[in-house]
């Protein structure tokens, strides 16, 4: 069977560096550089941010999607300010979308009313922020888990070691897949 295909890939890293420290594949560089594009951060381009957060907004709202006639929530005037103005870290567009889904889930549980996403409704931890803590890890005194909820960081970090990162085996012992290890291994050592 034909296939016509591209084939697209992405990275937060830097593969020429890393071709030169022999950590990755010479050749196989050389089939991936071209074309190359490189996107800025968040903190670079602002602009994006309204945007992003609308979208996100949109993606969950749950009770919208169950009755199309309900207006989209919106974000208040200063909460977008603070929005914009916040150093968003690496991860960046992935932690814009957190902090909405974050914000979705409180804002919309049990049937609330939709009122505008204001300053209130943003974790603490972004200046500003006066709601509820998403980024710290922590949420009514418990570790706040993320991924699979079955294991916490500290369950992985010890199984690790002790079996010598061996994520395969360490995803039989604590008895989820291999993927979620493997996902949060990456969060956690980054």
């Amino acid at each position: 069977m034909k296939l016509d295909v591209r084939i697209v890939l992405a990275t937060n890293r830097d593969l020429a560096k890393m071709v030169e420290e022999e950590t990755f594949m010479g050749d196989l560089y050389q089939r991936f550089k071209r074309p190359y594009f490189q996107i800025p951060p968040l903190r670079e381009r602002k602009e994006d941010i309204p945007l992003l957060v609308e979208h996100f907004i949109e993606k969950n709202d749950i009770e919208k999607k169950s009755n199309p006639d309900l207006a989209l929530l919106r974000v208040s005037p200063d909460c977008m300010n603070l929005l914009m103005d916040h150093d968003w870290k690496e991860s960046n567009v992935r932690e814009v979308e957190m902090v909405i889904e974050q914000i979705m889930l409180v804002k919309l549980e049990g049937g609330k009313i939709r009122r505008a996403i204001t300053p209130a409704d943003l974790p603490k931890d972004l200046p500003g922020g006066n709601g509820p803590e998403i980024s710290s890890g922590k949420e009514h005194g418990k570790e706040k888990l993320s991924g699979n909820q079955k294991v916490t960081d500290d369950q992985i970090k010890n199984c690790m070691a002790k079996l010598k990162n061996n994520k395969s085996r360490v995803a039989r012992e604590l008895d989820v897949t291999y993927k979620t290890i493997n996902l949060r291994w990456k969060r956690i050592t980054s």
